[in-house]
């Protein structure tokens, strides 16, 4: 079963969904999986209450799913957004949940953004898969940041980090061979 909308070719690999994208952390061909969103995320639509179908805000899954008791989400929490992604290990499905926090520098300068980024286990999980790892990309494409989680993390976060609206970046989340990049344009 091919589908015309993915970035690979379908038929060669056991797949997962994220979203619109496919990919698969448990496979067998030796080649490495890397998938990048095709659109960039726009942050300071974010503030007007324009948010991308792909994300959602916290309220919207069940909280018995998502392990926000361990979370430290300090930013607004009208602001703070999640997308689940789906890795395959050994065989087995594990969930987790990006969640990206934003907040401006002052309610007089709405021109700069505040953004925290966090990944958490779901579905019941306690703990991050060990080695998943979270990261932050600028445009030219330098790791500015990185946290991978030990065997008994609930939850890995960058630093916060601000930008001016228009400015891009990136967050990249891998397993293993595997990874999810995100495009943000604060």
């Amino acid at each position: 079963m091919n589908n015309p909308q993915s970035p690979i070719p379908t038929s060669s690999f056991n797949l997962i969904q994220f979203n619109h994208c496919a990919f698969n952390s448990n496979y067998t061909t030796g080649v490495d999986i890397n998938i990048t969103s095709r659109t960039n995320t726009k942050l300071s639509k974010w503030l007007e209450g324009l948010v991308d179908r792909n994300w959602k805000n916290l309220d919207s899954i069940q909280k018995a799913e998502l392990n926000l008791e361990f979370s430290i989400i300090k930013i607004n929490e009208h602001n703070n957004k999640f997308k689940i992604i789906d890795f395959e290990i050994n065989s087995e499905i594990r969930k987790v949940a990006l969640i990206i926090g934003i907040s401006t520098e002052s309610e007089e300068n709405k021109n700069k953004i505040k953004v925290l980024a966090q990944l958490i286990p779901i579905n019941g999980d306690n703990f991050l898969p060990h080695n998943i790892k979270l990261a932050l990309i600028s445009k030219a494409g330098k790791v500015l940041q990185t946290i991978t989680s030990r065997i008994q993390d609930n939850c890995i976060q960058l630093n916060n980090f601000k930008g001016e609206v228009g400015k891009k970046f990136s967050i990249k989340v891998s397993l293993e061979n595997s990874s999810i990049t995100e495009n943000f344009e604060f």
